[in-house]
């Protein structure tokens, strides 16, 4: 049977037998899409998988690695697939759907988020921005870095942390090894949000580079 351009729905295929499976009894589709699924844990996104080209020579039970970058969630792939020690690659099309926050209203650039400005909307992601924010993501806090309009998706190129220490402010810096912690104060070179590397200028004149703490103590280790 010909493996050119068949779609993945699982009760369809387990009734009239339409797909191609491995030794297992699991459809090719399927074992893509559940590498794809587990990419993007607790996004409750449903990925259908068409087939577009598969070697005649591929294996029953292939190891699958997604090539390219794997943000983007939908449109041409190229899959590769080990088996017996070689590769092949299947040509395959993933379209996607799922939840996502958009705006409630319009939001304007510079405003923090509270929960009463976003929404979730359920709908396909194609043609939306690669990283969306999803409905296991918190962005409450965040700030805006642009205008957004009211439905407009949310993505994290939009949104940026609060500043947890500003360029110019005195900060304390520890640096710990086995031990022993050392701590000393000095001057944020530049903005920075919890968990941000940033780096120090130090009273010595010395430049360290550290990990901001919840506390907005630099932390160095050694």
């Amino acid at each position: 049977m010909s493996v050119l351009h068949r779609y993945y729905h699982a009760a369809f295929c387990s009734a009239l037998l339409l797909c191609s499976t491995n030794s297992w009894g699991q459809p090719l589709e399927q074992q893509i899409a559940q590498r794809l699924q587990a990419q993007h844990p607790g996004t409750g996104i449903a990925f259908d998988v068409m087939i577009r080209q598969q070697p005649s020579s591929l294996c029953d039970d292939p190891q699958l690695h997604l090539s390219g970058n794997n943000q983007r969630l939908t449109g041409n792939f190229s899959i590769r697939a080990s088996c017996n020690g070689k590769n092949y690659f299947v040509q395959v099309q993933i379209q996607a759907t799922g939840a996502y926050m958009v705006a409630k209203k319009p939001l304007e650039a510079g405003k923090t988020l509270r929960s009463d400005d976003i929404q979730l909307r359920q709908g396909k992601l194609e043609k939306l921005p690669p990283d969306l924010i999803f409905k296991d993501e918190t962005v409450t806090g965040n700030i805006l870095l642009h205008h957004i309009a009211m439905g407009e998706p949310l993505a994290h190129r939009a949104l940026r942390k609060p500043w947890r220490i500003h360029n110019g402010e005195r900060v304390n810096v520890v640096a710990s090894g086995n031990g022993f912690s050392i701590q000393r104060q000095g001057k944020a070179m530049a903005n920075a949000a919890t968990n941000d590397s940033v780096h120090v200028r130090m009273a010595s004149g010395k430049t360290v580079a550290g990990r901001v703490g919840e506390d907005g103590v630099v932390y160095i280790g050694l």
